[in-house]
Parts: structure tokens; sequence; C-alpha cells
């Protein structure tokens, strides 16, 4: 399956299949769109000496090829039939190994892009929690500014009262003098008992702000307990919110190390196929050099790769 690579964050994944060529692509973790890039020409391969099938890409040298010398009557005849079918059972066997060698290579390309599917999926699920959380830290500011409004307004009626529990008592203070000089006069009285009439209104007015006063107090605390449960809903979503990240580092590292195992499995399958190779020329009488073992980057693709094996004619 062929693949891609971001040219804004390198991120490599397996091509859409029903992608098609020149299609302007978007990347799923930096959404930049990109054209991506027909992959390069394989290169011709050819066989030296109808044993075996040089593949590497096109900036390698191939090596030369030695001299066979004089043709034998055998090799003039065709040569014998037993190496004929041994080096057409060795090209096969190579072939098979290449394939399941890419094979694995695309599974584990379509296992990492999943991964990292995953890991965007969540790390927005993230971002929208903390966006949330956000909110409601702005709606708690705001309904503290709310809170202390009320208080500074309750502040000014308590002045208020103080202020007419002053005058009560200054003009009781004159009803108290009113009423010792009650006796001599009689006038006064009448004028204090009118005052008086007077003041019963001011005290029911007194007795009414009391009593919303201990009202407003009731409601300043009911909104205290009511803000004292946001804050510990808020501190449980943090302590959740946490441990969700916790699962993610956990998970990111499972993955590397899985990654990091599957890895060493394809090297260690490279390694007994080149055993392999090795040891069939070896059984056939092939003298010829092996080609570098090549370094895997990590959502690069190899060079090299998808090149079809020809059988010599």
């Amino acid at each position: 399956m062929p693949t891609v690579t971001c040219p804004s964050c390198a991120a490599t994944g397996p091509m859409p299949p029903d992608a098609a060529p020149g299609c302007p692509l978007a990347c799923p973790l930096c959404q930049t769109v990109f054209i991506p890039t027909p992959p390069p020409a394989a290169p011709p391969v050819d066989s030296a000496d109808g044993l075996a099938v040089w593949v590497d890409s096109a900036a390698a040298p191939r090596p030369a090829a030695a001299d066979p010398g004089p043709p034998t009557a055998e090799e003039a005849a065709g040569g014998p039939e037993w190496l004929r079918e041994e080096a057409a059972r060795f090209n096969n066997h190579v072939a098979q190994q290449f394939a399941r060698i890419e094979q694995a290579r695309h599974r584990m390309i379509e296992e990492q892009s999943r991964a990292e599917a995953q890991a965007v999926t969540r790390e927005m699920e993230v971002n929208r929690r903390a966006a949330n959380l956000a909110a409601r830290q702005a709606d708690l500011e705001r309904r503290e500014a709310e809170v202390r409004r009320s208080a500074e307004e309750l502040t000014a009626r308590r002045a208020e009262l103080l202020r007419l529990t002053d005058e009560l008592a200054a003009r009781e203070a004159e009803v108290g003098d009113l009423e010792a000089r009650r006796a001599g006069l009689e006038a006064e009285v009448a004028d204090l008992g009118r005052l008086a009439s007077e003041l019963r209104p001011v005290v029911e007015r007194l007795e009414l702000r009391k009593e919303e006063a201990a009202a407003a107090r009731a409601e300043i605390a009911a909104k205290q307990s009511a803000l004292d449960r946001r804050m510990v809903e808020v501190g449980r979503t943090e302590v959740a919110l946490q441990r969700r990240l916790d699962e993610l580092d956990e998970l990111e590292a499972n993955l590397r190390a899985e990654l990091e195992v599957r890895e060493g499995e394809l090297e260690r399958q490279r390694v007994a196929l080149e055993e392999e190779v090795r040891a069939t020329r070896r059984r056939v009488g092939v003298d010829l050099p092996t080609p570098p073992p090549r370094v895997w980057v990590e959502g690069a693709q190899p060079e090299g790769a998808g090149e079809e094996m020809n059988q010599p004619d």
C-alpha cells in the first residue's frame, strides 16, 4: 500500500484507497492540505549471471559483474538443469521473504496511523473539557462578583439601619425628657403623644427592614453553600482530568514499547533472511557480495520498496 508524508509535520500514513492521483489531501494531525508527490520511478532490474536479482535504489551503484571467463561445455549447452531449478527456487524464496517483510511493514504503518488518530481524538477531547472548565471558572468569577455587590449593598443597608437606629435613640431620649416634664407640661404631653404616633410607622418600617436584612443574610448563606458545592465539583473534575492524562501517558508508553518490540522482530527476520540467503548461495556455489543492510527510519518509506523481482530468462 503506498504511503504519503505531510510536508509540514512529517507525519507518515497510508494513502487513502479512493484518492485519485494529484488529489489534495489533509493531514489528520496539523490539518495541512497538500498534494502528494508520486513515488520515484523504480530503477531497472536485471540479472548479471541469471542466478540472483540486484534490488537497490537508483542512487546506489551496482556491483560490477565478475568476468565469467570462457564458457564451459555445460554452460554452452544451456547449463545443468539442477542449477536452473535451484536458482528458480532461490529467487522464489527471496521473493516470498521480501513480500512477508513488506506485509509486516504495512501492518506496522497501519497500526501506527490508528494509534496517532486515537491520540489526536483524545487530545481534542481534553481540549474540549479544558474549555468547559474555563467557562465554568468564568461563571464562578461572575457569581463571586455578584456576591460581592450584594455584600456591598448589605453593608450600605446596615449603615442606613444604624443611622435610623441612632435617630430613633435620639428621639427616644427626647421622649424621655418630655415624659419627665409631663407633670408640668400637659400641652407638651399632647405633642409627645402625637410624636409617638408618628414614630410608630417608623418603628414598623425598621422592623420590616430588619426582617429583610435577615432574609438577605439567609440568601447570602445559601449562595455561599452553593458556591462551595461548585468548587468541590470543579476539584473532582480536575482530578478526573489528571487521571485521564495519566492514562494517555501510559498508553503512549505501551505503544512505543510495542513498536520497539516489532522493530526488533523485523531486524531478527532480516538477519535470518540474510543467513538463509548466504547459506543458499554457499550450497549452489554462488559468490556474490550481499547488499549492505538498510537503516529503517520511522515514518519514511524505504528506498527501493515495492520493486518487482524478475525471474531470469
